[in-house]
């Protein structure tokens, strides 16, 4: 049995002991851009807009089993500066092999499900270029499948 805030604990947490990772968040794709963002590159972003489907239920008409999907996304810098001497290819190359490590971790850490959940599928969406072309990103849509044991009727009053 697990919620939305043991899941991304469990994600910040690799990606905490990651040492690829140079800083992490749960927060708006938006926060890349904020000053006050204390950040170091590669970043990892779980965006904290999420998606959330009942796969199954019990005899009450309660959620048994839902999959959340989340987004996910692997920035690192990319300046004039590094043009001259790196591709943007080698440098998307690089954020490919630390998305991978990272998920593996992931997946290696819940496949037993003993957190509450597995991870399922992950899809790759996007590179692109931002911030006039200084930042390149990842994008992943991430599902959680999660087994909902302690979803109980509430209290009606007619």
């Amino acid at each position: 049995m697990a919620r939305i805030k043991d899941v991304i604990d469990e994600c910040l947490t690799v990606s905490t002991a990651f040492v690829d990772i140079s800083s992490d968040t749960y927060e708006e794709l938006s926060a890349i851009n904020w000053e006050d963002n204390d950040k170091d590159y590669p970043f990892m972003l779980i965006d904290k807009n999420f998606n959330v489907i009942n796969n199954s239920y019990t005899r009450e008409q309660l959620p048994r089993e839902q999959t959340y999907t989340c987004q996910f996304y692997f920035m690192d810098t990319f300046d004039e500066f590094e043009k001259t001497s790196v591709t943007l290819q080698e440098k998307q190359d690089t954020l490919l092999t630390i998305a991978d490590k990272y998920f593996a971790e992931l997946k290696t850490r819940t496949d037993n499900g003993s957190k509450g959940f597995i991870v399922g599928d992950i899809n790759f969406n996007a590179i692109d270029e931002q911030n006039n072309d200084r930042v390149i990103q990842l994008n992943y849509s991430v599902d959680f499948i999660v087994k909902r044991e302690d979803c109980t009727t509430g209290t009606f009053n007619y």
